[in-house]
């Protein structure tokens, strides 16, 4: 949960936890819902509106002391600064990631990704990676492998390796190079 004893003044900036806390409430919604569902996210509503699988995200319930207007506010801060974008759809508005914002989410993803493996040692299967992981969070991952040492992590990339895709293998292969 955000800290409740920051104050913001109208039309002033997010701080960079309550940015980084609304990217990943992003990810619940991401692409199948607007303002008003990430808001609920964030807000930790029980409406029936909000899905079950939303209430996992590690943002629900990020901004409970906050009112609903004060957390629509927020986004539309993170839409003019272009961390958000909407696209319509059948004409529904959805919320996607502008660039600004996908670059932010791929970097918390990867390190938190990372942050997992290091505490319960997954080694997931090429479906898992490809499935659960998007691609370029999956290519972040490996850098920051790559960054942390190769040898420190030989073990994962020897499976991933094995288990992963053609692009996954040419990240693998290259951080390998690097060291050699």
């Amino acid at each position: 949960m955000i800290d409740e004893n920051q104050t913001r003044e109208k039309g002033s900036g997010l701080s960079q936890e309550e940015i980084e806390a609304i990217s990943r409430g992003m990810r619940a919604v991401f692409g199948e819902a607007g303002r008003t569902s990430l808001a609920r996210v964030l807000a930790g509503s029980r409406a029936k509106s909000v899905k079950e699988e939303w209430k996992s995200n590690p943002s629900y319930g990020a901004f409970l002391e906050k009112s609903h207007d004060e957390i629509l506010e927020m986004i539309d801060w993170c839409l003019d600064e272009e961390y958000l974008r909407i696209e319509r759809r059948n004409g529904y508005p959805l919320l996607l990631f502008a660039e600004r914002g996908l670059a932010l989410d791929i970097e918390l993803a990867a390190h938190e990704f990372l942050e997992e493996m290091r505490e319960k040692g997954f080694l997931w299967t090429k479906e898992e990676m490809v499935g659960v992981i998007p691609i370029r969070t999956l290519e972040r991952i490996v850098e920051l492998m790559k960054e942390e040492g190769v040898e420190k992590w030989r073990e994962v990339l020897e499976v991933w390796h094995e288990r992963g895709t053609k692009r996954m293998k040419g990240w693998i292969e290259k951080a390998w190079r690097s060291v050699a």
